[in-house]
């Protein structure tokens, strides 16, 4: 659209509130001075344009200002908008120098997202006391902030930085009210920001993954903390002190490839979900957990030389999953996987087996397990849908395992000295015993002529031969 016809096609408009424009063809976004009851005003995809008419700044009762996807334009007019309340610069590309918002301006302001803007180097001093949320997301040549302690006020509830590639540090903040912060991706970050009284009681959501030169965080009060992610800070080298170590609401924590971190503190988990501690190379000891862990699933320790293992997990109520991966490195790991298991058991002899475990997924690799123990605890997983025995020491499945009604999936693979499987779960569909050198040509034909007595007892042949046949070609590798 041709820029002289603006003034024409804006007669039309004095009285409009809200204005879209999405054209490629404006090279100057134009004067819209006699649109004073303007209330929203929306630019997107002019990538001609490169200049902003100053009359923009001067709407009073304009209260959202957009300029999105206008990758050609350099700089912003002063703002002087008393009744602003949304200001975003989005995806615009050449945009060198944050927009001065005049400070009578920023009175109302509650939300300012100024993202993908790739070329801003300084967020200048603000005076923002109503502000609530602050995005500078994917700006990539952002390197500081001016003083803005005083400027957010208190009100502040969602703030991120991520992938600001080059921002080394951030100014003092007063956050009472944060419920989300995203430093994730900073990689030339080296210091977390400092929180006047360490206090983030509201605080639901912190993301600092990928800050590979951050080393340390300072103590914190997380009351309310419901997700933490600190993955790939690879320079990390000390978890933060949570005051009490209190972290009851944690449902989602997250170290994997902190390379050099040494120790975490004692901390309260009480409804955590997630815990992973992947490719921790040098933590060697496992936290120290207060109270229960009630909803946790799992662990997640590959590659974490971890020397003792959490014993704080036989108090665990609902788990899901019990698995010991290949690469958490034990001393004689075979003792203490046999001494967890069966600490385990007795902590369920009080109630019945079959109705108190929980457990649906069972993985134990690369150790040792007496038959006898086999014999004696396999009941007490009774509910476990799939059983993972990797390369694991023993030599019969003992017949209870037909107690089973769920398990409708057996790998045995790399089990050297397995001679025997003795009985069938009912629901079995996969069965895989490859490389179990002991498992003689003779006593696969006997199993597979169980399984096949065991089907046919219960069931139609031509609907159980399909799962036959999964079985003979897993069985004879």
């Amino acid at each position: 659209m041709n820029i002289f016809l603006f003034p024409f096609f804006f007669q039309n408009l004095r009285n409009t509130r809200v204005l879209n424009l999405y054209t490629r063809r404006l090279t100057q976004i134009p004067g819209i001075s006699g649109l004073q009851n303007l209330e929203e005003f929306s630019i997107q995809n002019c990538w001609k344009s490169t200049a902003i008419d100053k009359s923009i700044g001067f709407l009073g009762k304009l209260k959202i200002l957009r300029f999105i996807s206008c990758d050609k334009i350099r700089s912003v007019p002063p703002l002087k908008l008393s009744s602003l309340e949304e200001l975003e610069f989005s995806r615009c590309s050449f945009l060198e120098s944050f927009p001065l918002i005049v400070n009578e301006s920023g009175g109302k302001l509650k939300i300012l997202r100024v993202t993908n803007c790739t070329r801003i180097r300084i967020i200048p001093s603000l005076m923002l006391p109503s502000l609530e949320e602050l995005d500078l997301s994917e700006c990539t040549s952002l390197e500081s902030f001016q003083h803005v302690v005083d400027g957010f006020g208190d009100k502040l509830k969602t703030m991120s930085v991520s992938g600001c590639i080059k921002l080394r540090s951030i100014p003092p903040l007063k956050l009472d009210l944060l419920e989300t912060l995203d430093l994730s991706c900073c990689y030339s970050l080296e210091n977390f920001p400092i929180v006047v009284d360490g206090f983030l009681g509201k605080l639901k959501t912190l993301l600092v993954e990928s800050c590979h030169n951050l080393k340390s965080i300072p103590p914190l009060k997380l009351d309310s903390l419901e997700k933490l992610d600190l993955s790939y800070c690879c320079s990390l080298e000390s978890f933060p002190s949570v005051v009490n170590g209190l972290l009851d609401k944690l449902k989602f924590l997250n170290f994997e490839y902190c390379i050099m971190l040494k120790n975490i503190p004692r901390l309260r988990l009480t409804s955590l979900e997630f815990f992973n501690l992947q490719h921790c190379y040098s933590l060697e000891s496992f936290p120290e957990i207060l109270g229960d862990m009630r909803n946790i699933p799992g662990l997640l320790m590959d590659e974490t030389p971890i020397k003792k293992l959490p014993f704080q997990f036989q108090s665990l109520t609902q788990p899901e999953a019990f698995c010991y991966c290949r690469y958490v490195r034990l001393p004689t790991k075979a003792v203490r996987i046999s001494k967890l298991v069966e600490s385990d058991i007795k902590n369920r002899t009080k109630v019945c087996p079959l109705q108190s475990s929980h457990v649906k997924y069972i993985c134990v690799s690369d150790c040792k397990l007496s038959d006898e123990y086999l014999l004696r605890n396999i009941l007490l997983y009774a509910n476990v849908k799939e059983l993972h025995l990797t390369n694991v020491e023993f030599t019969v499945i003992p017949k209870s395992i037909e107690k089973c009604h769920f398990l409708w999936k057996i790998v045995l693979d790399d089990c050297k000295k397995l001679q025997e499987i003795k009985g069938i779960p009912p629901c079995l569909k996969m069965l895989s015993a490859l490389n179990c050198v002991s498992l003689t040509l003779s006593r696969k034909s006997k199993l597979l002529n169980q399984v096949m007595i065991y089907f046919v007892s219960i069931c139609n042949v031509f609907d159980i031969l399909l799962d036959i046949v999964k079985i003979l070609f897993i069985i004879y590798d």
